[in-house]
């Protein structure tokens, strides 16, 4: 194998404020990212907090982060 990714679940802190600067001078070029379910009762009721973290994730990508997107999971959050 040439190259190792190597990532990181950024979970604190969760308000987006991350130091992705310091994370890529460290090597760092992935974060995980789970992303809620987008619809609450029906499809026309977006889930506010899948908005969210759309923001927050464009945020990352912005300061030039890969992202692997996780989505909830069997049994999960809805």
């Amino acid at each position: 194998m040439e190259k190792r990714i190597v990532g990181i679940s950024p979970w604190s802190p969760k308000d987006g404020t991350a130091n992705y600067a310091l994370m890529q001078e460290a090597g760092i070029e992935w974060v995980r990212a789970t992303l809620p379910f987008p619809y609450l009762s029906s499809e026309d009721d977006i889930n506010p907090e899948y908005i969210e973290k759309l923001g927050m994730m464009k945020k990352m990508q912005a300061a030039g982060m890969k992202i692997g997107c996780v989505s909830f999971g069997s049994g999960g959050e809805r």
